[in-house]
């Protein structure tokens, strides 16, 4: 299958960027050209023709509109597309110069690949097409003069059968038998089987050089020869005998398209019975005998030629009214060998709407001014199978002094040639209407672009995608509001009554509709398609096309319905396809003009009613072209516009101000000036009003980045200055209490140090402590374990049950005591240990501590329900010890119940975090509430529930060192709910 490529043109003065542009189109199979400079892209394109131009505004020699307006300069590239690259928000005057300058789109950097990849794909395919059909139309003109040859040829082919004369033309120096009419044959005496050597199929000219050698001579020389009344001997006569005839012959040269000589033509004319009449008058009856058999052999020769060429042969006598047809045209009418034929059976097995003129071509052929020829192309009254029964008739009139005596001629069945003919002007009908719909498309691209406003330009999509798609009624639609619905905006019918049939809300009713825009696919339905969905009517066909953003959002929906002409086709769709995607853009681009013009106004409006005064000055002299309604306010309504400030306001002179404008103007850089102080007069006043302002001056640029003018804000502060100095007076009588608190801080930090070395000193005596617990306790425990572990081992067998269960119970309380011991130095690392405070997510933190007891809850039956946990600021190590011992905690004391339920949330008030583990487990009595935070403070013996009392005690010291509080609720055998709170977490 040909591979179709065109060329795409990257400018870009960035590599990266030319480098990301063709990874991205790369996909496509195209040829991409990247240039990284304006005059390098203007170079590529003296030299090559491209589908669509990719242009960054922003080039190092040139910009990118510059660029694009001397392409336009040339003919050849004004209708080439050109997609516009920005890597920032571009301005309304550039972006509407780009559109003026004929820039189809405007992309925006970083780039998205997908609409990129859509976007340079449907230029791509636009210029295939041209260029499709452009192929199309020049292989149709190929294609229509071979056909002109192949008729002049088959026309040429016909003469020289039926030629008078015969006709035959050899190939090569052994004179290979391409072609002999029936004629030929006739006055050869004998079939001939064409491929075959001259001299095989007749030996007896082997005798008669003078004839080969006239044949080899014009075969060598190329020039012709001419014989008259050339004897030549033929084994025609009776038995294969040989026979004298005379003939007047012409040899001709054939020739190539390139001038060789490849074979002989030769035409010749029997004159035998002229040189033989004219010679032996006395054997003229002889002669006439010979005539007559050589004629009827010539006449068996014709039939079995004609029934090898598929034609029947038929014999009118006009007199008589007598018709009679041979067996090959029995069997191409359609009758059986038997039957006897006559007119009236002619007349019935003719078309009765081509009998008419079948009737006038033999009245024609019957009137002696006509010249006697018959030919007639008509259909047969039956069909074969589905498709028609086309025949031809030709023939002549033979005429006796002035009278038609004799009508003879031939019938051929023309069925697959007429078959061939309509398949041809199919083709011919699809090559012409697509060519038509890509020049309608291109002429409606260039309508689309050069429409203002929003309704115009949907009508005018409405009615070229109507004509385009071939459609009796077409509407157009965009997305309204937020909602995904479609309102009807623009409808173009081709006939008005079909206004009667409503509107297109049975594509929404059926949700067909709904299922264009969600998918952004073209839907194409049949009537028959269409009936599944609605019970209604439906219309004769149905083509939704989605009307896309460059983001991908759904914009809209061109629905054509109504096919003028069968259905909609794949090429329609295809067509609508790219109208859409011309109308997404111009849509975008005239809601973007909307909004710009929108926004100008609505800038305006803001600027006129800012509280500042503002004012836009014009040229060097800087005339008022604007001045807000706090401006003129200000100067009590004074006339403003179209005056110099000098000459608006001359009271201005000597302060200073209109210096700085002067050097904006000439510097065009921004000033921003503060605490200025201006002197002006309020009409009708006389005297000068005094104020302090911040003043802003920016100047403005035209298109080619020329200061043109200055916008002018001035921020009054007279009040905030008068209230800084105030507040500045009152500073320096702060400074000298200031000077006081300082000196009471530095009593206030000697006794702070002081009591930090005590508690320094106090937690070096605890640290001791824990040491000495650590190595002074551990030590005897383990000896106690160890030496009851050797007593098991050397005395258990002689002890009796209760001796090995007094053993058993020191090992057990040894243990203990050590991890009582843990339990105390961890309780006293707890308040000692660093707080490394960050965020904590509270919900995360809980499923990791639950993760790591999956142990405990094997086997039990239980219910967790997780709230909602916030972020909190603290300890995550520390954070998690709380958690686990509470968690735990809950896991142990609901052990006893056949169901266990445990719940774990948090709320948020006043700068905190209220967190609360609660659980169904047997509870406590809320008298002893405030012994459960105390260290070795147990409520429960440790046969009926295992542990220290050491847990809790950890979990209010870290809460505690995080500025929160703790506290439990509970009632026995109800459960018990735990609480504290920490500081919550920024945001």
């Amino acid at each position: 299958m040909e591979t179709r490529t065109t060329s795409v043109l990257l400018v870009d003065d960035d590599p990266a960027n030319l480098a990301t542009l063709e990874a991205v189109l790369e996909p496509l199979g195209q040829r991409l050209v990247m240039a990284d400079s304006g005059r390098e892209a203007l170079r590529c394109v003296l030299e090559d023709d491209f589908a669509v131009i990719l242009l960054d505004v922003r080039l190092g020699d040139m910009s990118g509109l510059e660029v694009m307006e001397m392409l336009r300069e040339r003919e050849r590239n004004r209708s080439t597309p050109i997609l516009l690259m920005t890597a920032a928000d571009i301005a309304v005057p550039e972006l509407l110069e780009g559109y003026a300058h004929g820039a189809v789109d405007y992309l925006s950097k970083p780039l998205i690949p997908q609409v990129l990849r859509a976007k340079v794909a449907t230029f791509v395919e636009l210029q295939l097409a041209r260029e499709q059909v452009r192929r199309q139309q020049e292989a149709q003109r190929v294609l229509e003069r071979r056909q002109w040859e192949a008729e002049q040829s088959g026309r040429l082919h016909a003469l020289l059968l039926q030629a008078p004369v015969a006709v035959a033309i050899t190939r090569g120096p052994d004179f290979i038998l391409e072609f002999a009419n029936a004629f030929y044959e006739k006055v050869m005496g004998r079939p001939v089987e064409l491929g075959q050597p001259l001299l095989t199929l007749f030996p007896e000219l082997e005798t008669q050089p003078g004839l080969l050698e006239s044949l080899r001579r014009v075969l060598e020389t190329g020039e012709p020869f001419f014989g008259n009344e050339f004897p030549v001997t033929l084994n025609r006569g009776e038995g294969g005998a040989p026979e004298e005839a005379y003939f007047d012959f012409i040899y001709q040269a054939a020739r190539d398209p390139t001038g060789l000589i490849t074979g002989v033509i030769s035409i010749s004319v029997e004159v035998t019975g002229h040189v033989r009449a004219r010679r032996r008058s006395e054997r003229l009856a002889e002669e006439l005998h010979s005539r007559t058999e050589a004629l009827r052999e010539s006449e068996e020769r014709l039939r079995l030629a004609v029934e090898s060429t598929a034609l029947g042969t038929w014999d009118l006598n006009p007199l008589t009214q007598v018709l009679s047809w041979d067996a090959r045209c029995k069997a191409l009418v359609g009758v059986p060998p038997e039957t006897q034929p006559d007119l009236e059976l002619f007349y019935d097995k003719v078309h009765p709407e081509d009998r008419e003129r079948m009737l006038a071509a033999m009245r024609r052929a019957m009137d002696p001014v006509g010249g006697g020829l018959y030919d007639v192309e008509y259909r047969h009254a039956e069909q074969r199978g589905d498709t028609e029964w086309w025949m031809r008739a030709t023939g002549r009139v033979h005429f006796a002094q002035g009278r038609a005596v004799r009508f003879t001629g031939t019938v051929q069945d023309i069925s697959e040639r007429k078959r061939a003919e309509r398949e041809r002007g199919r083709l011919l009908d699809e090559a012409r209407q697509r060519a038509e719909q890509l020049r309608g498309l291109t002429e409606a691209s260039l309508a689309i672009n050069a429409v203002e406003g929003i309704m115009p330009a949907l009508s005018l999509i409405a009615e070229r995608a109507r004509v385009l798609g071939g459609a009796q009624r077409c509407s157009v639609s965009l997305t309204d509001g937020h909602e995904g619905v479609e309102s009807i905006t623009a409808l173009s019918l081709a006939d008005p009554s079909l206004a009667r049939r409503g509107d297109e809300s049975w594509s929404e009713e059926t949700g067909l509709a709904s299922r264009v825009r969600g998918s952004n696919q073209p839907l194409r339905l049949t009537q028959e398609e269409l009936r599944a969905h609605s019970p209604l009517a439906p219309p004769r066909g149905w083509l939704a096309v989605p009307l896309v953003g460059r983001d991908g959002a759904n914009l809209g929906l061109l629905q054509l319905s109504d096919k003028a002409r069968g259905d909609f086709t794949a090429e329609d769709e295809a067509i609508v396809m790219q109208l859409a995607q011309m109308a997404s853009v111009a849509v975008e681009k005239i809601r973007l003009y909307e909004l710009a013009r929108t926004q100008r106004r609505n800038l305006f409006a803001a600027l006129m009613q800012m509280p500042e005064p503002l004012a836009v000055l014009r040229g060097p002299d800087f005339r008022f072209e604007m001045a807000n309604l706090t401006f003129s306010r200000s100067v009590g309504g004074r006339p403003l516009e179209g005056r110099p400030i000098r000459e608006a306001m001359p009271e201005l002179e000597g302060q200073g101000l209109l210096e700085t404008l002067e050097r904006v103007y000439h510097q065009g850089e921004a000033v921003l000036r503060k605490e200025v102080a201006l002197r002006w007069r309020r009409s009708p006043e006389t005297f000068l009003r005094e104020g302090i302002f911040n003043l802003a001056l920016q100047p403005l640029r035209d298109g080619e980045g020329r200061v043109e003018g200055i916008i002018a804000v001035a921020f009054a502060v007279t009040e905030q200055v008068l209230s800084r100095r105030e507040i500045e007076a009152l500073a320096e009588q702060l400074s000298l209490s200031e000077q006081r608190l300082i000196t009471l801080a530095v009593d206030l930090e000697d006794r702070v140090r002081e009591r930090t070395a005590q508690l320094q000193a106090v937690n070096q005596e605890l640290e001791s402590f824990s040491y000495s617990v650590s190595h002074d306790l551990r030590a005897p425990l383990r000896h106690i374990i160890g030496f009851a572990q050797l007593l098991e081992r050397r005395a258990g067998p002689m002890l009796d049950e209760v001796s090995r269960g007094h053993l058993k119970t020191i090992t057990t309380a040894a243990r203990d005591g050590g991890t009582l011991i843990d339990d105390l130095l961890e309780f006293s690392r707890m308040g000692r240990a660093e707080l490394r405070q960050s965020r904590v997510d509270l919900g995360a933190l809980v499923r990791e501590v639950l993760r790591g007891l999956e142990p405990d809850m094997k086997g039990r039956s239980l219910e967790w329900r997780i709230g909602e946990l916030p972020a909190v600021k603290a300890d995550p190590v520390l954070v998690r010890q709380v958690l686990r011992n509470l968690l735990a905690n809950a896991l142990k004391y609901t052990r006893p119940r056949a169901h266990a339920l445990i719940e774990v949330g948090a709320r948020e008030e006043q700068g905190e975090v209220e967190v609360w583990v609660r659980d169904n487990g047997v509870g406590f009595d809320m008298r002893y509430a405030d012994k459960l935070f105390g260290v070795f403070q147990r409520l429960h013996t440790v046969e009926q529930f295992e542990g220290t009392g050491i847990g809790l005690a950890n979990v209010r010291r870290i809460i505690s060192r995080h500025g929160g509080r703790t506290w439990a609720e509970g009632a026995v055998d109800q459960g018990a709910t735990f609480h504290f709170t920490l500081p919550r977490a920024a945001s």
